[in-house]
């Protein structure tokens, strides 16, 4: 099977089980924000977001570092699931302890330092979940990931559902979000458990450290990301108020429906591209490219479709008023796709290429360049100013990242003007549409401007069919087992 194929089947399994998700999330999120009003609503949000946070500490790189490790080692997977599920415990549990303790001491009593109570207890479950996930990914059981995925949100939207309807308080809510994390762990377990592996405690001590160690730029990355993500709440949260945090995560709800689209690419691509990469690096890499333009061209066309239809989208589901100022808020988060898509290949790229410590480097440092920002513009200018720092970063994050693949894996394979052709040209093909015609009608604009961009696509897809000669890769990943100096890498920074 072709990699495209390969990837657009396993790609297939979590976009349905994502689009399942996404459409019942968003307007569940949607009607909790019209039934909690802004303030509640956003202390909701506020410790929701602090436990992915840990929780994406507690995974300490492994989802994505133990696909990868499975691929090449020639250790049983028995053993290197018994490695990677006694690392998820131990760290789980200990940042239980902490958070716990922190909890007692500092906090003030009241219905965040409540939720906070219920929500800590996601730590514990999302060490199977993510143990689970590495060897599916491994394994390319995207299938069984898939429904899983949807039987444990199910649960957690059906119950929380119900609680907001009966009238019942926030904590309710909370309490659903954990009930489904659980489901989905004991179902994940059983299933590994029969068709995947079993846990053996038959490794060496060697064996275990040399795995821990191997995480460690994983970890740092997969924070980073998460921070990267979620910076804007957390800081909102602590300078501004709860309200603001509503007010920023009603928009945010809805750009967290399409940024799903480049984490999934990123989750299934990664796989087939390392195995490809080892027989064809050249095809490899030339896919690579053709990924990043069909992807970025996507993200344009979403991005302005959002744009278009934003007012509408807020003011018929929203409760009038009340949540007017996250219409500019989701109008500028919502070109972060594109520019998202372009992060999500081109590290990938990367890794598939043995630059993986470059990848983790330049997200530690778009990490800290929105943090930064957030610091300057939030105080000044609230929820816009949160918004446009999310904007600027990942340009930040994507100029790095292309810059670097230019120079190295992708050197070969055609200039970086010929790289962002198409989705400059889509972007300001779209813009002018835009401009020219939303006054007149929004739906008219929006027709006109997917007209726009679907010529572009097919331009841009015409000219990239001739085949490219074969030609030895730049760069070739070490397949030496995961010694900590030649592993590192990214996360994708799902969160839960």
């Amino acid at each position: 099977m072709s990699s495209s194929k390969e990837v657009l089947k396993h790609s297939t399994y979590l976009l349905a089980a994502r689009l399942f998700v996404r459409l019942a999330s968003l307007p569940f999120m949607l009607y909790m924000a019209a039934r909690l009003r802004p303030e509640l609503f956003g202390t909701f949000t506020f410790v929701l977001v602090t436990v992915e946070i840990l929780s994406s500490l507690g995974d300490v790189g492994l989802t994505r570092y133990g696909a990868r490790a499975i691929i090449r080692a020639d250790m049983g997977k028995d053993r290197l699931a018994g490695i990677f599920f006694s690392i998820q415990v131990i760290t789980s549990v200990v940042l239980m302890a902490l958070a716990y303790s922190v909890l007692f001491i500092a906090a003030p009593d009241g219905t965040k330092k409540q939720l906070f109570m219920i929500a800590f207890l996601a730590l514990f479950f999302s060490s199977f979940i993510y143990t689970t996930e590495t060897l599916f990914t491994a394994e390319k059981r995207f299938g069984a990931s898939s429904v899983f995925q949807v039987l444990g949100k199910a649960v957690y939207l059906a119950l929380g559902l119900a609680a907001l309807a009966s009238g019942y308080s926030v904590l309710a809510v909370m309490a659903a979000y954990i009930t489904g994390m659980a489901v989905e762990s004991v179902l994940r377990m059983a299933y590994m458990w029969r068709r995947v592996t079993q846990f053996s405690g038959g490794y060496t001590v060697a064996e275990f450290r040399d795995v821990a160690l191997g995480t460690l730029p994983f970890a740092v990355s997969g924070v980073a990301v998460l921070l990267y993500y979620r910076a804007d709440t957390i800081i909102l949260g602590l300078i501004k108020s709860d309200f603001e945090v509503g007010i920023y995560s009603a928009a945010y709800s809805v750009f967290t429906f399409f940024f799903w689209i480049p984490v999934i690419v990123s989750r299934t691509l990664m796989p087939g591209l390392i195995e490809r990469y080892k027989q064809n690096p050249r095809e490899s890499l030339r896919s690579s490219v053709n990924w990043f333009s069909h992807m970025t061209l996507l993200g344009v066309a979403i991005a302005f479709s959002v744009t278009v239809m934003a007012r509408t989208f807020i003011d018929m589901l929203l409760p009038e008023g009340q949540y007017e100022e996250s219409i500019l808020v989701l109008q500028i988060l919502i070109w972060s796709i594109p520019v998202l898509m372009m992060v999500s290949v081109t590290l990938n790229t990367l890794i598939m290429a043995g630059q993986e410590r470059v990848g983790a480097s330049i997200t530690v440092i778009t990490t800290v360049a929105i943090i930064v920002l957030d610091l300057a513009l939030i105080p000044a200018y609230g929820v816009n100013g949160a918004a446009v720092a999310m904007a600027a970063a990942t340009a930040l994050w994507a100029g790095q990242l292309v810059w670097f693949a230019r120079r190295s894996a992708w050197m070969e394979l055609g200039s970086l003007t010929s790289l962002l052709a198409a989705p400059l040209t889509a972007a300001v093909a779209v813009t002018a549409v835009g401009l020219t015609l939303y006054r007149v009608n929004a739906f008219l604009a929006l027709a006109a401007g997917l007209a726009a961009c679907g010529l572009v696509a097919m331009a841009d897809y015409r000219s990239r069919e001739p085949a490219l000669p074969e030609r030895p890769a730049p760069v070739r990943p070490s397949d030496d087992y995961p010694a900590a100096e030649t592993v590192a890498g990214q996360d994708d920074g799902e969160p839960q």
